[in-house]
């Protein structure tokens, strides 16, 4: 197959023709081995969801990789701390299903309401896991207004899980340390 011009979502570099990244990804390969979690944040067609892909592709065998987006979730997921502890848990389940039937089986059953229970979940999880865990989320600005943005951190030195609200931009967000 000949190779082409791609516009309009993620690149093969099989198939269309892509600026160098080799550098790029090395420089957030390194980010992600030293345990740092940052974000991805371009226009349009800059190569975002094409190095998402790359990271899932070459880390997976290093990581259990938790690869989830909140694009197209509904209003109703933000309006309540529940709803959105339980969508988080749904996502996380899905994305395991397709690369770890056994993690996305310990799960199963689990319905928390709280973000402390989904701390609590997160905590024994990674405890579980034979690999470091890897969480991508792909997220939207939809619900960003209610606060229910969760960053996570997953140092393999912490014991429990920390919880803590943060305030950017006048929205409380919550970080769990896990």
């Amino acid at each position: 197959m000949r190779r082409r011009f791609n516009v309009t979502g993620s690149c093969n570099p099989e198939r269309h023709y892509m600026v160098e990244t080799s550098k790029r990804f090395e420089a957030v390969e390194e980010l992600i081995d030293n345990g740092e979690y940052f974000t991805i944040n371009r226009a349009r067609q800059y190569g975002k969801t094409t190095m998402l892909r790359m990271i899932c592709r070459k880390l997976s065998d290093k990581y259990l990789i938790i690869d989830m987006s909140f694009e197209g979730v509904g209003d109703g997921a933000f309006q309540s701390e529940a709803s959105f502890v339980q969508l988080f848990v749904t996502l996380m389940k899905e994305s395991l299903q397709y690369t770890n039937e056994t993690c996305a089986s310990f799960l199963e059953g689990h319905i928390p309401t709280t973000m402390q229970e989904l701390s609590k979940l997160t905590t024994d999880f990674c405890q579980s896991t034979q690999k470091p865990v890897l969480l991508i989320c792909y997220l939207a600005t939809r619900g960003m207004e209610e606060g229910y943005l969760v960053t996570f951190d997953f140092p393999k030195d912490k014991k429990s899980a920390e919880l803590q609200w943060m305030e950017w931009s006048g929205k409380q967000i919550f970080e769990v340390i896990v």
